[in-house]
């Protein structure tokens, strides 16, 4: 067996998808909006070496969290009180407030379509 060597690409579905891409632009992903052939315009980027994207989907497609299905992405940023500032400006919810972790600080927000999003400065 190979074993995985690094993430290649996520890729989120969203109900709210100018609300979703206000707010990852907000934490620094340079989102633009792309299309292939007859596929559907969504927003991507490459972030640390991994294609990061974001479709357009009907609410609900995703299971929520305590029904069978659970989506959480985090990332690492420069400064956590800047992140959590222009997350909370583009209308992000709030899980868990900045606090000290044993591998330095992080918060925990909400992405428009509810899925929590880790913030870690280590």
């Amino acid at each position: 067996m190979t074993p995985v060597l690094r993430v290649d690409s996520v890729v989120l579905g969203s109900a709210r998808i100018e609300a979703a891409v206000a707010l990852y632009r907000a934490l620094g992903l340079p989102l633009v909006e792309e299309r292939h052939e007859d596929g559907a315009a969504h927003y991507a980027c490459e972030i640390g070496g991994a294609h990061f994207a974001i479709y357009p989907a009907a609410e609900g497609e995703a299971a929520p969290r305590g029904t069978g299905g659970f989506t959480q992405i985090g990332f690492q940023v420069r400064s956590l009180e800047d992140a959590f500032a222009a997350a909370r400006a583009a209308g992000a919810g709030v899980l868990v407030p900045p606090e000290e972790v044993p591998w330095g600080r992080r918060a925990v927000i909400t992405d428009p379509d509810g899925r929590p999003v880790e913030l870690n400065q280590g």
